[in-house]
C-alpha cells in the first residue's frame, strides 16, 4: 500500500485547511522523504509522519514514537469528527454535558480507526478526553 506524493500532499492540505481543527499543536506541511514523509512540525518538540510503506501516520519525539492514525485517510477523518464535535459543543455550552461530548467523541474515533485510540495517551484518546473535561 504505498503512499504517492499527490495522495499525502492533499491530506496535508485538508488538514492545513483552517476549516478542520485538530489537537496537534503544530503546523501541517508536506516535507517528502524516502521511506517517511514529514507532514507536521512542532519545531523542536515532535513531528507527525506518514510510512510511505504502511502508511501509518505517528508522531515522533525525543522519547521515540507513537501511533496516530492507522492510514492518512483515517487521519482527516478523525480531524473532521474532532471539528465537529468542538463546534457542535461551542454552539451549545451553556447545556453542553462535556463528558457525554467526550464519550460520544471518543467512541466516533474507534469506529473511525481503533488503532488510533487503542492506547489512552493517543493523539487522539487524550483529545476525547479534554473535550470531555471541557477543554
Amino acid at each position: 500500500m504505498a503512499l504517492t506524493d499527490s495522495e499525502i500532499q492533499a491530506v496535508v492540505a485538508e488538514l492545513s485547511d483552517e476549516a478542520l481543527t485538530t489537537p496537534y499543536p503544530g503546523r501541517w506541511e508536506y516535507h517528502p522523504g524516502d521511506e517517511r514523509v514529514t507532514i507536521g512540525v512542532d519545531p523542536g518538540l515532535t513531528t507527525i509522519v506518514v510510512d510511505r510503506a504502511d502508511g501509518t501516520v505517528r508522531i515522533v519525539d525525543a522519547d521515540g514514537e507513537s501511533l496516530v492514525n492507522s492510514s492518512p485517510t483515517a487521519l482527516v477523518a478523525c480531524a473532521r469528527e474532532y471539528t465537529t464535535a468542538l463546534e457542535n459543543s461551542i454552539l451549545s455550552a451553556a447545556d453542553a454535558d462535556w463528558d457525554a461530548v467526550g464519550e460520544a467523541l471518543l467512541e466516533r474515533l474507534r469506529t473511525i480507526d481503533p488503532a488510533a485510540v487503542e492506547d489512552e495517551n493517543s493523539m487522539w484518546s487524550f483529545a476525547a478526553e479534554e473535550v470531555g473535561y471541557g477543554m
